[in-house]
């Protein structure tokens, strides 16, 4: 874990982001189900996976993820979106975090003209599919029922 937690830090670091948590990719949903409390709202929406949600779940397995991923909070955000890098997160089975492209505070960028220059010099590899035209996913918290559009 020392490895992932350098590298959770080094994403706090280049995004001026102290403690807010990260969401996580999840692999699949019986991972999903293997280190998170199922209520029956969680059931409902897991079902819908994947799709343009992040779920947060009451975490049973701190183990499944490095501390500094959620700075050992009780819950974790997770997601399985609907596209090609999901599939790869499912065949190596581990959970990838995942977060905007911008600085704590500031727009994400929804393309390589827009990203802020300090996060480009800093990072180690930039996957780009061309620009961003979608909305954020839908938060759902299942601990307390909310729904949250952005």
């Amino acid at each position: 874990m020392k490895v992932i937690s350098k590298s959770v830090l080094k994403i706090r670091e280049i995004k001026n982001r102290d403690s807010k948590p990260f969401s996580v990719i999840a692999p699949n949903k019986q991972w999903i189900k293997e280190n998170c409390s199922i209520n029956d709202l969680a059931f409902k929406w897991i079902k819908k996976l994947p799709g343009k949600y992040t779920l947060i779940l009451k975490i049973n397995n701190k183990d499944c993820i490095c501390k500094e991923t959620n700075n050992s909070l009780e819950s974790l955000g997770v997601r399985i979106p609907n596209n090609w890098f999901a599939n790869i997160i499912e065949e190596l089975n581990i959970p990838f975090v995942t977060t905007s492209v911008n600085l704590s505070g500031e727009s994400p960028a929804t393309d390589l003209d827009n990203m802020n220059k300090n996060i480009k010099n800093q990072v180690d590899y930039i996957i780009y599919k061309g620009k961003l035209e979608n909305n954020p996913s839908t938060l759902i918290n299942t601990l307390t029922d909310e729904l949250i559009i952005r």
